[in-house]
């Protein structure tokens, strides 16, 4: 870095950026931004750089996230209360039950697809975890008596509304994970009609 350019610390550039200090350091690890050591092990940015990244136009807040995690939310639930979804043949077969379920498992996929889209907190096992998340959605789907056809159908409404909020360039990011998700979906199905047919 050069020698007029001040260090400073991983609060001090959280601030700057708006991220949380776990975020910058995925960042970090990512090397998205570079870093110095001190002799006592902490990272020093530079804050050259770290205010050239939070004026780039491409640059995402913490709030910027939530307020498309939002966004995407707020698209399904326009949907759900404008009839619009209640009126489809298939989603009418799928009992409350199962749509209050759906609700409550799809904030948790908001955020996965949504903040790995967006490389913030990222995992290492994202697409692990996606397919597990598909998994057990569509076993309980299959346990409700709910077809799969109607279940990857909403999955597919849903996926939709995150991939509306979301910058295009992250897209395909969240197409890979929405894949595993399929994936974990038609496995929840099939370990269900195992169980049924013994």
């Amino acid at each position: 870095m050069p020698v007029d350019d001040k260090l400073i610390s991983l609060k001090e550039a959280s601030q700057v950026l708006g991220v949380k200090e776990s975020t910058l350091r995925y960042w970090a690890n990512q090397e998205k931004l570079r870093t110095v050591r001190t002799p006592g092990g902490h990272r020093r940015f530079s804050l050259n750089e770290v205010k050239q990244m939070a004026g780039q136009s491409s640059f995402i807040s913490a709030n910027d996230v939530q307020a498309l995690e939002d966004q995407a939310l707020g698209q399904i639930q326009q949907k759900l209360q404008s009839g619009e979804l209640l009126q489809e043949e298939w989603f009418q077969r799928i009992p409350a039950e199962g749509r209050n379920r759906f609700k409550l498992l799809g904030r948790r996929l908001l955020v996965l697809l949504v903040r790995w889209a967006l490389e913030i907190g990222g995992s290492t096992s994202i697409e692990e975890e996606a397919r597990l998340m598909g998994h057990e959605y569509g076993s309980e789907m299959a346990g409700g008596g709910v077809r799969m056809v109607d279940t990857l159908t909403i999955f597919v409404v849903f996926r939709n509304a995150v991939l509306a909020a979301l910058p295009a360039d992250t897209w395909s990011k969240v197409m890979l994970v929405s894949d595993q998700i399929t994936l974990g979906i038609a496995e929840g199905y099939e370990r269900d009609e195992g169980r049924l047919s013994k």
